[in-house]
Protein backbone atom coordinates (compact mmCIF):
# COMPACT_ATOMS: atom_id res chain seq x y z
CA UNK A 1 0.00 0.00 0.00
CA UNK A 2 2.81 2.16 0.86
CA UNK A 3 3.73 2.16 -2.60
CA UNK A 4 1.08 2.96 -4.60
CA UNK A 5 2.09 6.27 -6.63
CA UNK A 6 -1.35 7.34 -5.70
CA UNK A 7 -1.59 7.46 -2.10
CA UNK A 8 -2.86 10.00 -0.50
CA UNK A 9 -1.42 9.08 2.92
CA UNK A 10 1.82 8.53 4.56
CA UNK A 11 1.86 5.00 5.23
CA UNK A 12 3.97 4.12 7.82
CA UNK A 13 5.44 0.64 10.00
CA UNK A 14 3.94 -1.93 7.58
CA UNK A 15 3.63 -5.41 8.63
CA UNK A 16 2.20 -8.62 7.49
CA UNK A 17 1.94 -11.89 9.30
CA UNK A 18 0.51 -15.21 7.32
CA UNK A 19 -0.91 -18.32 8.81
CA UNK A 20 0.10 -21.53 6.85
CA UNK A 21 -3.72 -22.40 7.25
CA UNK A 22 -4.90 -19.46 5.54
CA UNK A 23 -5.36 -15.88 6.30
CA UNK A 24 -3.22 -13.38 8.58
CA UNK A 25 -2.91 -10.52 10.39
CA UNK A 26 -1.93 -6.56 8.43
CA UNK A 27 -0.90 -4.10 10.41
CA UNK A 28 -0.29 -0.75 9.67
CA UNK A 29 0.12 2.80 10.80
CA UNK A 30 -0.97 5.90 8.71
CA UNK A 31 -0.10 9.01 9.57
CA UNK A 32 -2.60 11.99 9.29
CA UNK A 33 -1.52 15.79 9.38
CA UNK A 34 -4.26 17.73 9.28
CA UNK A 35 -7.21 17.48 11.94
CA UNK A 36 -10.12 18.33 9.80
CA UNK A 37 -9.18 15.59 7.02
CA UNK A 38 -8.85 12.75 9.82
CA UNK A 39 -12.39 13.83 11.37
CA UNK A 40 -13.53 13.66 7.90
CA UNK A 41 -12.16 10.29 6.56
CA UNK A 42 -11.46 8.47 9.71
CA UNK A 43 -13.97 5.71 9.53
CA UNK A 44 -13.55 5.05 5.86
CA UNK A 45 -12.69 2.08 6.24
CA UNK A 46 -16.46 1.32 6.83
CA UNK A 47 -17.44 2.48 3.47
CA UNK A 48 -18.58 -0.12 0.78
CA UNK A 49 -15.78 0.24 -1.18
CA UNK A 50 -13.42 -0.64 1.52
CA UNK A 51 -15.68 -3.57 2.62
CA UNK A 52 -15.65 -4.79 -1.30
CA UNK A 53 -11.85 -4.97 -0.73
CA UNK A 54 -12.07 -7.03 2.33
CA UNK A 55 -14.06 -9.50 0.77
CA UNK A 56 -12.00 -9.38 -2.09
CA UNK A 57 -8.78 -10.60 0.00
CA UNK A 58 -11.23 -13.03 1.78
CA UNK A 59 -12.10 -11.10 5.25
CA UNK A 60 -14.97 -12.13 6.56
CA UNK A 61 -17.41 -9.68 8.15
CA UNK A 62 -15.85 -8.57 11.05
CA UNK A 63 -12.87 -9.54 10.56
CA UNK A 64 -11.38 -6.24 10.12
CA UNK A 65 -10.30 -3.65 13.09
CA UNK A 66 -9.38 -0.24 13.25
CA UNK A 67 -8.35 1.66 16.11
CA UNK A 68 -6.81 5.52 15.83
CA UNK A 69 -4.53 7.16 17.96
CA UNK A 70 -3.09 10.73 18.60
CA UNK A 71 0.40 11.02 19.13
CA UNK A 72 0.45 13.33 22.42
CA UNK A 73 3.64 15.02 22.12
Amino acid sequence: MAEQPDSLYDWQRTWVERRSEGGGTFLFNVSWYDEAFFSEKKNVFLSPEHLAMYAHIGAEDGAVDVSHWRHAG
